[in-house]
Order: C-alpha cells, then structure tokens, then sequence
C-alpha cells in the first residue's frame, strides 16, 4: 500500500482509471498508429500549446481489439486504424461539438474461407482491408449524404483454389488472385468497370506443429493434424503477451495500464546506457536515481534522474517524450514498482508519493519498457508457477531464441524457443508438439514443466 501522504491520493487516482487505456493529448498532435479520438474536450495539458476551446482530445489504442468489433470515433485527421471500416455517420457531444463521428468496425482477424460480407461507407480503395474486394456499390442514409456513398465487400481470404468472382475493378487484386476479364457494368460507380478474378493459390500446405498466441487471449499449441493439444484457456482474460522471466516462471499477462508515445520501433543499433538495470521492474522492485530500464531493442529507457524527474527517453532521436508530472526537483526520488500494483515515484524520505500510476489493487506485477517506446503494466492471468527467485547473472543464449515472449498473433515453430532475457531459462517446442520450460544454467539442462 501507497505510504503515508500518498495513500488518498493513489485511491482516488486508481477510481479514475479508464478501462480501455484512454490517453489525453493536445489535438493538434497526430494519434498514435492504431489509435483513435473518442472524445473532444476543453483543458490544459503539459507541452499542448494550442488554446482552449476544444483543445485536448482522447485517444483511445484499438491495437488488439477483436475481430468484429465496434468503436465510435470523431472524425479528426481521417484516422482509421490498418484493417477498421466506416459502417455508419453520426454526430455526438463527446466531439465538442467541432467534429462528426463516425461508427468504426474491425475486420482484423476475420475467419478465413468463409467469404463474409460487409456494407461500408466510402468509394475509396484503399479504405477497405487487404484481401476484401468490392461487389458493388450503393446509396445509404448511414453513411454521408453522396451519391454510391456505400459499398459491399468481400472477404477472400480462404477461398478454395478455382473460385471466380465478379468485382468492382481495383488497383491491388488479392495475394495470388487474377483478372480474366474486363467489363462495364452498372452495379459500380461510373468510369469504374467491373473485372472476373479467379483465385490461383495453390492448396495450403497440410497443418504443422506449432504455438500461437491468439487474440482472443489463449495461448495454443497446434499437433500435426491442426487440432490444438494444449492451451492456457486464458481467452477472455484481456491477455495480451506471454513471457518467460529470470525467475523461471513462464506467464500469459494483461495490460493493465500504460503511459508515453507510441511509435514504430527503429532498427539500431543504438548506444548502451550504463544506467541500465534491466528492460523491466518486477513487484516488488525499486529503481533509483540514475538508472534506467531499457526497451529490448535499446532504443528507448524509462529513467529516474538524480535531480527526481522520471520520464521516457527516446535515445534514437535525443528528446524525452513523457514524463512524470510532479517529479523534477526532488533530488533523492525513486521509483517503486509496487506489490499493491501501483507504481509510484517517492520522494528520498519515502514520506510523500510524487506521481503514481493510480493502478492500486490492480493485480500489476510487471512493468516493461517497451519497443514502441511505451511503458505497460502487466497483470498475471496464467503462470506454470515455477519461479526460483529472481537471477541477476547472465548466461549465453541458445540458437532457437525468439526473445522473451511474444503478443498477438505470435507464433513459434518445433524447436524454437521463447528465453529469458538473462538466458537462463528456455521454453522449447518439441516435435511432439510439447513445450519443455528448462533451466539452462545446469547441463543438462533440467526441466522444470512441461506442457503434457
């Protein structure tokens, strides 16, 4: 629990909390990839220089929504997520009234081989997802007030070798798909013409053994024959990574909160930072002034500074792109990843909490520095629960390495392996399709679990 002064502060902050990752930003800065504005609103906010009114906006991360799933959005920049469609037009308040909204739909994750349909609106081609093309086009009160303002689209994502359909002509055919003819036709706009494709890829291959990390939150091991044969059943949990840590526990964990500039990572190489201490904090787990944890790339590091101020370094580009209000100025302060769930920045006396993340009670165990150059807190939802206490040392990697984990959509193959970061301990995909947790530290190498 949140010491002394800091404790009212921390449980009004955790109340507080949005339960879709809601961040503020000044409207004049662009949305993160994924992401879009949900709500329009007037106020101040650190490093926004534009005005009020209708100066701050909410973003909301759509990154890992499920397929088939709805959000309502302000129209601000044209911001639609990779694989999101318009299906209707509509007006809110939360816009402030400067913005319509538009209804979002995502078709991210949608089935293969079913050959689903869907109404949008919009005549662009590219506001549709890869592999859906257009059948036709129409006139709808749900989208704007224009003329063929909608269209019916076509997953062909699975459709068996030989199929031929009928489309509106596009610029980008399917992966593998062919035009054999060309025509005009009246179901598309004018000046577009119609075109038949025919599917030309070839029969997949037959299933293999592999493990994935599903959307829905389950963590699947597929046999030979595609049938899973082993599986966390953490579905409907909120998970979103699996990790293999230096304790020896291989966990299946849910965001729970995060905070800082979402951007696509850079190659690197980047320079070292001597106030590393690790690419995360682990409860209970404190960090002081002068040291870093650093994302697994190099690329960015969450620091407390001598002086008290923590904040998120982007060492690519040389410039902070968050930081904690409240901490400059307070030689001494550190941070304390708590076992409570917060994380929290005291001051040297450890009489007065700075900033915390509001996450009391929340069940975070795991703040990680990410790629993207956010920082996330992480709950458990899953574990093998074989941790031997947490290794400092380091130890060489094997070859099959993927890295520590993986997210959504993540996948290993036989004999690959998900590694600790300090080498220690491996999670290997056998030929039989079982995962083997072992301790590389002893040779042989001991198994601690495995997955039968």
């Amino acid at each position: 629990m949140i010491k002394y002064l800091g404790l009212l502060f921390v449980i009004i902050a955790a109340l507080s909390v949005p339960s879709r990752a809601d961040t503020s930003q000044c409207i004049t800065q662009p949305a993160p990839a994924g992401s879009v504005t949900v709500g329009i609103t007037t106020g101040s906010l650190q490093g926004c220089t534009a005005p009020p009114p209708n100066n701050i906006r909410i973003v909301r991360d759509l990154s890992g929504f499920p397929y088939n799933n709805t959000e309502v959005a302000c129209q601000v920049n044209g911001e639609i997520p990779s694989g999101w469609v318009i299906t209707s037009f509509n007006s809110t308040s939360a816009c402030g009234g400067i913005s319509q909204t538009w209804t979002l739909l995502n078709l991210n994750g949608a089935p293969s081989g079913g050959g689903q349909t869907q109404s949008v609106c919009g005549q662009s081609v590219g506001s549709i997802p890869n592999a859906w093309v257009t059948l036709s086009y129409g006139t709808s009160s749900a989208c704007d007030n224009s003329l063929n303002n909608t269209r019916l689209i076509k997953n062909t994502n699975g459709l068996a070798t030989g199929t031929i359909l009928t489309v509106c002509q596009t610029s980008n055919l399917p992966s593998g798909w062919v035009i054999n003819s060309t025509s005009t036709t009246n179901f598309c706009v004018p000046n577009v013409p119609f075109e038949q494709i025919e599917n030309k890829n070839s029969v997949p291959p037959p299933p293999s053994v592999h493990a994935t990390m599903q959307q829905d939150g389950n963590f699947v091991v597929f046999g030979a024959s595609g049938s899973p044969v082993f599986a966390t059943n953490t579905n409907g949990t909120g998970a979103v990574i699996i990790r293999v840590q230096d304790d020896g526990n291989f966990v299946v964990y849910a965001s729970v909160w995060q905070v800082g500039t979402y951007a696509t990572p850079l190659p690197g190489p980047f320079t070292p930072q001597t106030c590393k201490i690790a690419t995360l904090l682990h409860a209970p787990q404190t960090m002081l002034g002068g040291q870093c944890i650093v994302s697994p790339s190099g690329q960015y590091m969450f620091y407390i500074a001598p002086g008290g101020m923590a904040y998120i370094y982007d060492i690519a580009h040389n410039v902070g792109t968050w930081s904690a209000p409240g901490t400059n100025g307070n030689p001494g302060a550190y941070v304390n990843m708590q076992s409570d769930g917060n994380l929290v920045v005291y001051n040297s006396t450890c009489t007065t909490a700075l900033w915390n993340s509001g996450t009391y009670n929340s069940g975070s165990t795991l703040l990680n520095m990410e790629n993207d150059g956010r920082i996330i807190l992480y709950k458990p939802v899953w574990n093998t629960h074989t941790s031997r206490g947490w290794d400092t040392n380091n130890y060489p990697h094997p070859a099959c390495d993927l890295g520590p984990g993986t997210g959504w959509t993540g996948t290993m193959g036989v004999n690959q392996c998900f590694v600790s970061p300090n080498g220690r301990y491996q999670l290997l995909l056998q030929s039989n399709a079982v995962l083997v947790l072992s301790d590389l530290s002893v040779n042989p190498p001991l198994p601690i679990w495995t997955s039968q």
